[in-house]
């Protein structure tokens, strides 16, 4: 997402999280829960291309899936530029 700094990412992937999760299955006649799991990761000043950046999302996804799934996780990059993840995640 060009031009959008670290803590709207989070932010966003957050809300994409929760209204997957939110999502009913009921309709379908099955019960079954919906997840999904984010990498997020931003661009550094030495990226000269957008494979490194995508190879950290892709890192950091693969950390939420480890994790337990249903979860945003950050690149150290990211971690560093928002102070209070935590806070943005909660909101």
């Amino acid at each position: 997402m060009p031009d959008v700094d670290a803590a709207a990412a989070i932010a966003l992937a957050e809300q994409i999280r929760q209204v997957i999760a939110a999502i009913s299955s009921n309709r379908s006649g099955h019960q079954f829960v919906i997840t999904a799991s984010f990498g997020v990761s931003s661009r550094t000043p030495v990226d000269l291309s957008l494979e490194p950046l995508i190879n950290r999302a892709d890192k950091a996804l693969h950390q939420a899936k480890l994790s337990g799934r249903n979860r945003v996780c950050m690149t150290p990059e990211v971690v560093a530029d928002v102070p209070d993840v935590e806070e943005v995640l909660s909101n």
